[in-house]
């Protein structure tokens, strides 16, 4: 599905950005944990790299669905009645199941790195990956842009997504690795869209100069180009 590139405000679009985000974040842990589980890591870089790449999708999506229930469901899905929000949440408390096992095995791979700890982590990825794609299937064929234009002006809509971004960052840490995560799991065309209202200072100074030293670790499993 094309990304519509529009400076107008677009729900839908802002839905399926970050549902791009996070899918390919967890085809790449996947991915990359297989690789390191026979190979090992090619260097002490990598390894925090790896760490801070799943640090951060475990913190995307638990800010995601935190704001789509406490914020979302209750505002627009009263609003798009078909909806099954109801169905929706409670795949997030499933999914937090295995995001609480994730960061369990992650703090265990923090201290001593060992492939148990890879294969844990990567056992609850694909327990989770079972999930997310049936539930963002559901959520985008509802949330769709014709729907959402039906249920809130561009006003209501620009509203929302200032208020649904605040919230978010409220809920996710720490930035200086978040953002960057954000940024570049996206290509080229789609960051330009999903960066649009960032505050020049974030995209321009701190992401490529002031946080760099710190996302660094991360590069090899981002696009960067």
């Amino acid at each position: 599905m094309t990304i519509p590139e529009t400076p107008k405000p677009n729900t839908a679009r802002d839905l399926l950005l970050i549902h791009r985000i996070i899918s390919r974040a967890l085809e790449v842990t996947r991915q990359k944990g297989k690789e390191y589980l026979v190979a090992g890591f090619p260097d002490a870089v990598v390894r925090q790299g790896y760490h801070d790449y799943i640090h951060c999708l475990v913190a995307v999506l638990s800010s995601h669905h935190l704001t789509e229930d406490e914020l979302v469901f209750p505002q627009l899905g009263i609003r798009i009645p078909s909806a099954p929000c109801g169905l929706l949440s409670a795949d997030h408390q499933k999914m937090v199941i295995l995001l609480d096992e994730i960061k369990t095995s992650l703090d265990q791979f923090d201290e001593d790195g060992s492939k148990q700890a890879i294969g844990s982590i990567l056992n609850s990825l694909e327990r989770l990956k079972d999930m997310w794609y049936p539930h963002i299937e559901i959520e985008e064929s509802h949330f769709t842009e014709k729907n959402v234009n039906q249920a809130m002006s561009d006003e209501e809509q620009q509203s929302f997504a200032l208020q649904t971004s605040k919230y978010s960052q409220e809920h996710i840490s720490p930035d200086y690795l978040v953002v960057p995560f954000l940024l570049f799991n996206l290509n080229a065309a789609e960051r330009r869209v999903f960066s649009a209202n960032m505050p020049p200072v974030v995209t321009q100074q701190l992401v490529p100069q002031v946080w760099k030293e710190k996302w660094l670790p991360m590069k090899p499993f981002l696009i960067t180009e």
